[in-house]
C-alpha cells in the first residue's frame, strides 16, 4: 500500500498592531514535573453516602488537634487567600530552580484549600538541595492531624476515603483510628516507595474501616507522619456507608508484561497496545484485579472477559476466570485466558466485568470497557485520545529531550517508514522536532543503542492536542527501517529546543518502566502516562518526491495590520482547503472552510477587527503535504 501522510499545510505569522544512556533499568527514576490531566470521571466518592466530610474550606477546623514536634514545625492550610496559596505544594529548597514552591494536590476542591506537612520544607527551607537540618525545625519529625469525635453508632459498616499527593524519602506515612479514647489502631499505612512519589496528584484511596470503628460512638481518626523529609498533602475526607455487595474491577488489562518472568526474551513481551499491524496482530491475555468493597463475602467472585466482532454484536471470545469467595477487604488477582486477535482490519470491543453470585449494589465500578484496533500499518500504546499533558521540571526548560515507549516486533520483515507523534498546546510554532527508534538492552543497565533518527521538522499546529484530542504529525525516514524479531525498541520523538518550547501529550497509563523521557546527555526517566508515539509500517514510495511536486504558495498583506487582511494562495491542483489562525499561545482564534477549489490563484479578506495586538500564525491545510513558514516581524 501506498502511505498517505497528513494533509498539506502552509504557515505564516501576521502581526496585528493596535488600533484605537547507560544508567541501572531498575532503578530508574519516575519523570520530573507534572502532568496537566484531564478532568476524571464520577469517582467512587461521589457515589457513597457520605457520614462526614472535611474538605478544609475555612482552613483546619478549630476543633481538630494539629501537632508536631520539633516546633515549629506544624500541618499547614493552603487556602485561595492563604500565603502560600493553593497553587504551591512543598515549599523545601527540592523544587525547580527559580519556582516558588512544588505542585500542589490536584483534589476534586482544591480550589477551597487542602492540607500538607511540608517535611522538606521545615528540615531545609533555602537550601541548596540536601542541606539536611538546616531549616527552622530539622527532622525528624512526628506530625499528626487529628479529628475531633465522631458519631459511627448508627454505622456498622464504614469506609474512609480521602486524596493524597505525597513524595516519600525516609517517613512513614498511615491512618489511625481510636474509640473511646484507647490506643491509636493503624487503618492504613501509605505504600509509596522510598525516594518516590504517589502514581498521580491526585491519588484516591478507599479503606474499609468496619473491623475497627463500625458502630462506634466515640471515634477519632489522625493523619501521621513520622520520619523525614518531603511532604504529605491531603484533601477530601470522608467516612461513608458501605454497600453490602460491593465488588470493584481494578487494573484490568489485556496485556501480560512483567519484567520479572525469565520467559519474556526481553522484558517487555505482552505489553498492551490499543493498535496492531496486521502483519503483528497478538494474543489478548485478560487479567484484573478485583477488590471487595463491601461489608459482606462475596461468592463466586471471578472475572468475566468479552471479545466482539468490529459489527459490536458478534462474540469472538467468552471466558471466566476460575471463581473464589472474597471476604470484606480482600483482593484477588484473576485471569480470565487469552485471545489472538483476527487479521481483518477494524476496531474490536473487549469488556471485563467482575462478577458475583450476589446481586451487586454498585455495579458501575464492575466493568471495563475498551476497543483494540487491527490497522493496515499503524503500531500504538496509546489510547488515541489525549487525557494528559507532560510538563518537564523547569531546570529542564532550555533541555533537549525525548519521550517515547516500548514496543515489541513479533514478526519477521518489518520496516518502519514514519513515526507518528502528536503536540501538546503550548508549543512554539516555531519550533522543531525529530523522531527516534532506539534498540534497547536491558541486561547491563538501560542501554540504548539509535537505530535510525529522522530530520527535524517544523512543528504542524494540525498536530496540536488539547484534552481529548487524537492528532499527530508524521515525521518519516529517509529509507524504511528494518528491524528484527523478537528484539525491543524505545520509539521516541524527541526536541532540541527543550520542554521550554516544545511539550508532547500522554494517552492512558503506561506500566512501570515501559515509557520513558530523556534529558540529555544521558538521564532517563519513567512515566506512569503513554506518549502519542506511533509507529507506521508497510509499504512508501516517493514521499519526498510527492512533497516536492506539490507546491502551496501562502501571502498575508498588509502585513502588520490593524483590522483587516487579505490572504491570497495558490494551489497547483484542485483541493479541499480550510485555514486558521492561531494566537501565540496556540488557540484557534478564525476558522474558514473554504471546500474544494480549483488549482490556481485564490485570494479571501479576513476581518480581525476584534483580535488583540500580536503575534498570529496564519495556517492553510489542503490535500497536498508542503510545509512552509515565514516570519513576519511585528
Amino acid at each position: 500500500m501506498k502511505f498517505l501522510l497528513n494533509a498539506a499545510v502552509v504557515m505564516t505569522m501576521l502581526a496585528i498592531t493596535s488600533s484605537a544512556s547507560g544508567q541501572s533499568f531498575t532503578d530508574t527514576q519516575k519523570a520530573p514535573g507534572r502532568i496537566i490531566q484531564a478532568p476524571q470521571f464520577e469517582s467512587q466518592n461521589q457515589r457513597d453516602v457520605d457520614i462526614w466530610t472535611e474538605d478544609f474550606e475555612n482552613g483546619i477546623p478549630n476543633n481538630w488537634e494539629n501537632t508536631a514536634s520539633p516546633a515549629p514545625a506544624a500541618w499547614e492550610y493552603r487556602g485561595p487567600d492563604t500565603s502560600p496559596d493553593i497553587g504551591i505544594g512543598t515549599r523545601g529548597s527540592c523544587i525547580p530552580e527559580g519556582a516558588a514552591g512544588g505542585d500542589p494536590i490536584l483534589s476534586e476542591s482544591i480550589d477551597n484549600g487542602f492540607v500538607i506537612f511540608d517535611s522538606n520544607y521545615w528540615d531545609d527551607s533555602d537550601g541548596p538541595c540536601g542541606s539536611f537540618g538546616t531549616g527552622l525545625a530539622p527532622g525528624p519529625h512526628v506530625a499528626t492531624l487529628t479529628t475531633p469525635e465522631i458519631d459511627l453508632s448508627a454505622y456498622n459498616y464504614v469506609g474512609l476515603s480521602f486524596t493524597q499527593f505525597h513524595k516519600n524519602s525516609n517517613a512513614e506515612t498511615k491512618v489511625q483510628a481510636s474509640v473511646d479514647g484507647g490506643e491509636w489502631v493503624d487503618v492504613w499505612v501509605n505504600d509509596v516507595p522510598q525516594n518516590n512519589g504517589t502514581s498521580a496528584l491526585d491519588e484516591y484511596e478507599r479503606i474499609n474501616v468496619s473491623s475497627t470503628v463500625g458502630g462506634e460512638s466515640n471515634v477519632r481518626l489522625r493523619f501521621l507522619f513520622d520520619g523525614l523529609y518531603y511532604f504529605w498533602m491531603i484533601d477530601d475526607i470522608a467516612l461513608f456507608e458501605l454497600d453490602e455487595n460491593n465488588l470493584v474491577l481494578a487494573n484490568a488489562s489485556y496485556g501480560d508484561f512483567d519484567f520479572e518472568n525469565p520467559d519474556h526474551e526481553t522484558g517487555f513481551e505482552y505489553l498492551e497496545y490499543s493498535t496492531y499491524p496486521q502483519s503483528m496482530t497478538g494474543t489478548l491475555k485478560f487479567n484484573a484485579d478485583i477488590l471487595n468493597y463491601g461489608s459482606f463475602a462475596q461468592t463466586g467472585a471471578t472475572l468475566r472477559a468479552r471479545v466482539f466482532d468490529i459489527d459490536g454484536t458478534t462474540s469472538l471470545y467468552s471466558e471466566e476466570a476460575e471463581s473464589f469467595t472474597l471476604e470484606p477487604e480482600a483482593e484477588q488477582q484473576f485471569r480470565a485466558g487469552n485471545f489472538s486477535l483476527p487479521t481483518t482490519i477494524g476496531d474490536y470491543p473487549v469488556l471485563m466485568q467482575a462478577i458475583q453470585n450476589e446481586e451487586e449494589d454498585s455495579p458501575q465500578d464492575n466493568v471495563e470497557s475498551t476497543s483494540v484496533t487491527v490497522s493496515e500499518f499503524v503500531y500504538a500504546r496509546d489510547r488515541r485520545e489525549t487525557d494528559g499533558i507532560y510538563v518537564p521540571s523547569s531546570i529542564f526548560n532550555d533541555t533537549q529531550y525525548e519521550v517515547g515507549n516500548m514496543f515489541v516486533i513479533t514478526a519477521e520483515n518489518q520496516e518502519c517508514h514514519s513515526i507518528s507523534a502528536g503536540l501538546s498546546v503550548g508549543t512554539n510554532p516555531e519550533s522543531s522536532v525529530y523522531a527516534a527508534i532506539h534498540k534497547v538492552n536491558v541486561t547491563n543497565g538501560l542501554v540504548t543503542d539509535l537505530v535510525a533518527e529522522t530530520e527535524e521538522t517544523t512543528v504542524l499546529l494540525d498536530a496540536y492536542n488539547t484534552i481529548g484530542d487524537n492528532h499527530v504529525m508524521v515525521l518519516p525516514f529517509d529509507t524504511p527501517v528494518a528491524l528484527e524479531k523478537d528484539s525491543a525498541y524505545l520509539v521516541v520523538v524527541g526536541s532540541y529546543d527543550g520542554p521550554e518550547n516544545v511539550l508532547f501529550p500522554l494517552s492512558g497509563e503506561s506500566p512501570e518502566l515501559t515509557s520513558f523521557v530523556k534529558f540529555f546527555p544521558n538521564s532517563w526517566f519513567y512515566m506512569v502516562n503513554t506518549p502519542m508515539v506511533r509507529m507506521n509500517f508497510g509499504v512508501v514510495t516517493n514521499i519526498e518526491n510527492e512533497q516536492e511536486e506539490l507546491v502551496n504558495t501562502l501571502e498575508v498583506y498588509p502585513n502588520p495590520t490593524a483590522n483587516n487582511t487579505q490572504v491570497a494562495f495558490e494551489l497547483e491542483a484542485a483541493s479541499n482547503t480550510r485555514m486558521a489562525i492561531y494566537n501565540a499561545n496556540g488557540k484557534a482564534v478564525r476558522h474558514r472552510v473554504f471546500g474544494s477549489l480549483p488549482s490556481g490563484k485564490h485570494k479571501y479578506q479576513i476581518d480581525l477587527d476584534d483580535l488583540s495586538t500580536g503575534m498570529y500564525i496564519v495556517q492553510l491545510i489542503s490535500d497536498r503535504q508542503k510545509i512552509e513558514q515565514v516570519l513576519i516581524k511585528e
